[in-house]
């Protein structure tokens, strides 16, 4: 004999409804789920496969995602491109002081010279030249024109070519800076800017 569930009623056989209080019997809840699945259709598999974890996932451009990416190692106008791989983990240990030495002014001349058997050292040497010569051209340059405007009483253009190498002295100055972090990084990585200007130092 079976019973409702709900308010405990005698159930005649075979009912669908509880004539009492109309609540499905548990022969008719078991049939709606089964009548709700279209036949013909199977629920869909689940993604297990290696996509389903991130891997060969596509940016919105359409290039394929590859974990662990870095950007900056191929060079950018505000990144310099990281040739560290180049260099033993050896050579950089032992010629970190000397390299630092080389983002100093002329001073890019002692590793360029003194320590020509380090790939690594000849590398910042290199850097650090090229910061030099650059920053000595650009302003002798300045100067120049500063002395051209005075003499021909341009003073606004003579204060506004003041203003411009001060501010390309810090810009050079900081680029002298990240020279030096890079060395004691440990990292051989070319110098923003200057390196998609002159790529081939």
């Amino acid at each position: 004999m079976a019973f409702c569930t709900k308010c405990g009623g005698q159930l005649p056989e075979q009912a669908e409804f509880c004539p009492a209080c109309g609540q499905p019997t548990a022969a008719q809840q078991a049939a709606q789920p089964q009548a709700a699945q279209p036949q013909g259709q199977s629920a869909p598999a689940p993604n297990t496969g290696p996509q389903g974890q991130g891997q060969g996932q596509e940016k919105p451009g359409g290039a394929p995602f590859q974990p662990g990416a870095n950007p900056t190692a191929q060079g950018s106008f505000a990144y310099g491109t990281d040739e560290t791989a180049h260099y033993a983990a050896d050579d950089i240990a032992r010629n970190k002081g000397i390299a630092i030495v080389g983002y100093i002014s002329i001073l890019f001349l002692v590793p360029l010279l003194a320590a020509k058997d380090s790939p690594f050292a000849q590398f910042h040497a290199r850097q650090g030249g090229l910061l030099f010569l650059c920053s000595t051209v650009l302003g002798l340059g300045l100067m120049v024109l500063q002395a051209i405007f005075h003499s021909f009483l341009f003073y606004p253009l003579h204060v506004l070519l003041s203003v411009l190498q001060a501010l390309v002295s810090l810009f050079f100055l900081a680029l002298m800076v990240v020279g030096i972090v890079n060395v004691a990084n440990g990292k051989a990585v070319r110098l923003p800017i200057l390196d998609k200007i002159f790529p081939r130092v």
